[in-house]
């Protein structure tokens, strides 16, 4: 995954009109400092002001803007969570205004960072399984399939066509997700430890999918994703402070 996750940054062309990089570094550090200071519906209207104006191609990326808003939620302010938001704000917003030239190697990055959030904060407010924790990890799953949806359907000229195996393929990343969060919670590991685990397995069954559905789906491709899953997980499961 790592080797995958060098692959898309080197394909990501960023060099940019100069004048709207610097427009959207304004925006994007607008929304970090208003979460941080501001009372959060304060924080919402600078959001909501930052994301539509302009309106632009608004529509195409609602699902990571508003999965976004639920993290700010959830999280408790800080500088390097505002950081980390502003960042992802500024992602939402270069593929939102047509200011980056890979589009899709981008949106996988933003999927990948507002997944691992989504599982971060999960496995931070529950600690064990139980009725609460079951479906809450389905709502963090159906999120997380939302975004890869949304992804797709951003994409669908890419692959015409496939717009009932595109619902088909979200609901069966949500379906995986939803497993690997659930076997998460049985880990006797601390949240950090469940969280790593969990995304690293829910990118490398999402990777696979993705890349049926893509069609860039190869042997190779597999057994790639498949050696550094395992080398990650082998690593993961031997530094992990068990709670035996």
């Amino acid at each position: 995954m790592a080797e995958r996750l060098k692959s898309i940054l080197k394909k990501i062309h960023w060099s940019l009109p100069r004048k709207s990089v610097w427009g959207l570094i304004v925006r994007a550090a607008a929304f970090a400092v208003a979460w941080l200071i501001l009372p959060w519906w304060l924080f919402l209207l600078v959001a909501l002001y930052c994301y539509f104006i302009p309106f632009f191609h608004s529509g195409k990326l609602l699902i990571p803007f508003f999965c976004l808003l639920a993290l700010t939620v959830a999280q408790g302010p800080s500088f390097l969570s505002a950081l980390v938001f502003g960042i992802i704000f500024y992602c939402i917003l270069l593929i939102k205004d047509l200011l980056i030239i890979n589009r899709r190697s981008a949106y996988e990055i933003l999927v990948l960072a507002i997944s691992f959030f989504l599982i971060k904060d999960f496995f931070a407010g529950y600690g064990g399984f139980n009725s609460a924790a079951f479906w809450w990890a389905f709502w963090c799953a159906a999120a997380i399939g939302l975004i890869v949806n949304n992804m797709m359907r951003f994409f669908a000229d890419d692959v015409p066509g496939k717009g009932n195996m595109r619902t088909m393929t979200s609901w069966l990343i949500a379906l995986l997700s939803w497993q690997c969060i659930l076997v998460g919670l049985f880990l006797p590991l601390n949240f950090i430890y469940q969280s790593i685990i969990v995304f690293v397995a829910v990118a490398f069954f999402s990777e696979l999918v993705l890349g049926y559905f893509w069609n860039d789906l190869s042997r190779e491709k597999i057994f790639a994703t498949a050696s550094v899953f395992f080398a990650l997980l082998v690593i993961l499961l031997a530094s992990a402070p068990w709670k035996i």
